[in-house]
C-alpha cells in the first residue's frame, strides 16, 4: 500500500499527500431517553492514509471499540476525536434527556417529549399534526415514524399510517388503512378515532366509529380488524371492497380542536389494448419528516440521527417554501445528510431558492408495490408465450426505454423479469418519483379492458416535474383531474408554428383503441393534432393520464398543484 512522502525520478518531485481519517458516521439510537432510559452510540471510522493514534469519546479511549451504551441523567453532548499523523478530526451528537412522563395525558405528553403544546401544528415538519401524533403515540419533534412514546413500544414497528393492498381468499382486491395506537385510550382523545371518506376530495363525511376494539355493520363492504401487536399497542385496519375508487383519512376528536391525517386512496383504470400512458396518482406513505437545511451539494437534518444508507432508494419530498414539490431521488445518507447523484439539475437548481424548509421522505414506487408480485395478486396479464405478455416500460435518462414483463403464466414463478435475464426477479426496480410510465397491453380487442389498481397517499400542495431534453414522461400526481390540454400550463414549453412542428412534440394517448399521437401548438388558435382542423384544447384526460414530451430545448420544469378543493 502506499504511503504518504515526497519521491525524486531525474530532477522531478513526487509528493503523495496524507490524507486524514473521517468520520463516516456516528449516530445515537434512540437519539433522546428518557430519565433512567439507556441509548446505544454508533460509529464508523476511516482512518485514512495513516493507522489511528488515537480514537476518543469526550475524552476517554475508545479504540478497541464501535459502540458504547451511555445512560446519562440530563442532556448531554458526545464528542468522538479520532486522530492520525496526517490530523485529527471530530463529530459530535446531542443525546435528549426528558423527564418521564407521569400521565397519559396530552400536556404531560408535550413536557414529556418536547411537542409545542398546539395540537395542529407541526414544528418537526413531518406532515403530522401534533395532536395526531399524540393521538397515535408518536414522537412531537423527532420526525420518525419508528418512534413511539408508548412505554415498552416495539421499537422494530412502523407507526406510520399507511395503505396496503390487501388480497382475499376469493381474489377480492381490498385497500386498507392501517395505523397503530394505544390500547388503552388515552386522557385526552375527547370522542375518539374515526374514519372520514370522500369521493371527490372535496366534500368529506364521517364513515366509522373506530374506537375501542372495532366494529362495522356491513362486513361484507367495510371491514375494521383490530390486532393486539403484544407492546401496549394495537393495529387497526379498515377498508372497503368492491369499491373502483375511495378516498379516506383517520380524524381524532381532541378537546379543542379535531385532527387528520392526509388523505389517501385508491383508484381503478382501465387498460385497453397497445399503448397506454400512465402516471400513479398517488405516493407510498411517509416514513420520516424534518426540517433541512440546503447548501449544494448538501442536503442536511440537523436534528437527524440515520444509519448510513438507510434511505438509498426512497426520496425526498419538498412540502414548503419556494421548493414546496421538489422530489428527488436519495442517492445515499449520512447520520444527517442525503445525497441525490444523477438528479435533475432543474429540481437541484430550484431547491436552491429555498435555503430550508420542510421536508419529508417516502419509499419510492417499484414494479412490485403498483404491480404485484405474485401469481395471485399481479394486476398484468403473463402469457405462456413471453412475447405476448404484457409490457411496463420506465425511462432511462438518455431517452431510451427498459422493457418488463410478468413471467408466463403457469410457470409458479413470482416477480417481475427483464427480457434481457429471465432468471433475476426485478421487482425493486424504481419509477422514479417524477415520472411515469409506458405500458403496451398485448393480449385482447380494441373494446376489451384490463382493471389496474392504484392506491397510495394523496400528494397535496405543488408538485415540480421536469420536463428535459429529449424524452420526458412527467408523473402529476393527480387522483382527480379536471384539467385539459388547454388550461395544463403547457404551452411555455412549445413554440407555435403555422402548421404541425415536429421538432418538439406533445404526444397524448386518445380513445380506447391505443396509440400516441402528436399534438403541436398552432399559432393563434391553439393544441392540433397534426393539421386537423379541430381544436383538442378542450380534450379531457382521465386522472392517471401523462403527456410525452419530445423537446429540443433546455430542461425547464412543469408545475401542477391539485386539482379539487381540498381542506382539513
Amino acid at each position: 500500500e502506499s504511503q504518504p512522502g515526497t519521491a525524486l525520478f531525474d530532477n522531478v518531485t513526487l509528493t503523495r499527500m496524507a490524507t486524514p481519517p473521517t468520520i463516516a458516521s456516528f449516530t445515537a439510537t434512540p437519539p433522546e431517553i428518557t430519565v433512567g432510559g439507556s441509548s446505544t452510540l454508533r460509529w464508523t471510522v476511516n482512518p485514512g492514509s495513516a493507522p489511528l493514534t488515537s480514537l476518543t469519546l469526550n475524552g476517554s479511549n475508545v479504540s478497541s471499540s464501535t459502540e458504547i451504551t451511555v445512560s446519562p441523567p440530563q442532556t448531554s453532548t458526545y464528542t468522538l476525536m479520532a486522530t492520525s499523523t496526517a490530523g485529527t478530526v471530530t463529530s459530535s451528537i446531542t443525546l435528549a434527556v426528558r423527564p418521564p412522563q407521569t400521565s397519559d395525558t396530552y400536556a404531560d405528553w408535550v413536557t414529556a417529549f418536547g411537542g409545542s403544546g398546539v395540537l395542529t401544528a407541526d414544528p418537526d415538519g413531518d406532515s403530522y399534526p401534533e395532536g395526531l401524533e399524540y393521538a397515535l403515540a408518536l414522537h412531537p419533534s423527532s420526525g420518525s415514524m419508528q418512534i413511539s412514546t408508548y412505554p415498552g413500544a416495539n421499537p422494530a414497528i412502523s407507526r406510520g399510517i399507511r395503505m396496503e393492498r390487501v388480497i382475499g381468499t376469493d381474489g377480492i382486491r381490498r385497500f386498507d388503512l392501517v395505523f397503530t395506537r394505544p390500547i388503552k385510550p388515552l386522557s385526552d382523545i375527547g370522542y375518539g378515532y374515526w374514519l372520514e371518506v370522500s369521493q371527490d376530495m372535496e366534500t368529506w363525511g364521517i364513515s366509522a366509529n373506530l374506537n375501542g376494539t372495532g366494529a362495522s355493520s356491513i362486513p361484507d363492504l367495510l371491514a375494521i380488524n383490530v390486532k393486539d401487536l403484544g407492546d401496549g399497542t394495537e393495529e387497526v385496519r379498515v377498508g372497503y371492497r368492491f369499491l373502483s375508487s375511495y378516498f379516506m383519512r383517520i380524524a381524532v376528536y381532541l378537546p379543542g380542536a379535531i385532527v387528520r391525517s392526509a388523505p389517501f386512496g385508491w383508484l381503478t383504470r382501465d387498460i385497453h389494448i397497445a399503448e397506454n400512458l400512465i402516471a400513479p396518482p398517488f405516493a407510498r406513505e411517509v416514513v420520516h419528516g424534518g426540517n433541512y437545511l440546503w447548501s449544494s451539494p448538501t442536503f442536511t437534518d440537523l436534528n437527524a440521527s440515520w444509519s448510513p444508507g438507510q434511505w438509498s432508494g426512497h426520496f425526498v419530498h419538498v412540502t414548503s417554501g419556494d421548493a414546496e414539490g421538489v422530489m428527488l431521488r436519495i442517492s445515499g445518507n449520512t447520520g444527517n445528510t442525503l445525497s441525490f447523484a444523477g438528479e435533475s439539475q432543474a429540481l437541484l437548481t430550484k431547491l436552491g431558492t429555498a435555503p430550508n424548509g420542510n421536508y419529508v421522505i417516502r419509499p419510492s414506487h417499484t414494479l412490485g408495490s403498483l404491480f404485484g408480485t405474485t401469481e395471485q395478486d399481479r394486476q398484468l396479464f403473463g402469457s405462456s408465450d413471453v412475447a405476448q405478455a404484457d409490457t411496463v416500460s420506465l425511462l432511462n435518462p438518455d431517452s431510451s426505454f427498459t422493457d418488463y414483463h410478468f413471467p408466463p403464466a403457469g410457470t409458479g414463478q413470482s416477480g417481475w423479469r427483464s427480457p434481457t435475464n429471465s432468471t433475476i426477479d426485478v421487482s425493486s426496480t424504481i419509477l422514479p418519483p417524477t415520472d411515469a410510465f409506458y405500458l403496451k397491453r398485448k393480449i385482447g380487442s380494441p373494446n376489451s379492458f384490463e382493471s389496474l389498481k392504484m392506491f397510495g397517499e394523496v400528494v397535496l400542495g405543488r408538485r415540480l416535474a421536469p420536463i428535459r431534453s429529449g424524452i420526458s414522461l412527467p408523473g402529476t400526481w393527480n387522483p382527480i383531474e379536471k384539467s385539459n390540454l388547454a388550461t395544463l400550463g403547457l404551452d411555455s414549453f412549445f413554440t407555435p408554428t403555422a402548421t404541425a412542428n415536429y421538432s418538439s412534440n406533445l404526444y397524448l394517448e386518445i380513445g380506447t383503441g391505443g396509440g400516441l399521437y402528436p399534438h403541436y401548438l398552432k399559432s393563434g388558435t391553439g393544441w392540433r393534432y397534426t393539421d386537423d382542423s379541430n381544436l383538442m384544447g378542450s380534450l379531457p384526460f382521465a386522472p392517471t393520464s401523462t403527456w410525452l414530451f419530445y423537446r429540443f430545448g433546455s430542461e425547464g420544469l412543469w408545475s401542477r398543484n391539485p386539482a379539487f378543493n381540498y381542506t382539513k
